[in-house]
């Protein structure tokens, strides 16, 4: 029978497993911006991983009073 400490431990780990694919997944996308430094599109890329971001770290209550109030979530 599955309890709510082991199913927050197992989506705590699937959280942890997603976050060394982002940090590998920002090395990469930093490596092809850095082929094309002409195309703006990368940075719409990361804008919009920054917005996803700040929305995650909301859901956690981990944002500031600052950083709420400046993103406005």
């Amino acid at each position: 029978m599955k309890t709510l400490a082991t199913a927050y431990a197992a989506q705590q780990a699937r959280n942890q497993q997603l976050l060394k694919r982002l940090e590998t997944a920002l090395a990469t996308h930093a490596d092809a911006a850095a082929a094309k430094p002409k195309n703006w599109g990368y940075l719409g890329d990361l804008t919009a991983t920054t917005g996803r971001l700040i929305e995650a770290l909301s859901s956690l209550d981990a944002l500031t009073a600052e950083e709420r109030a400046k993103h406005r979530v």
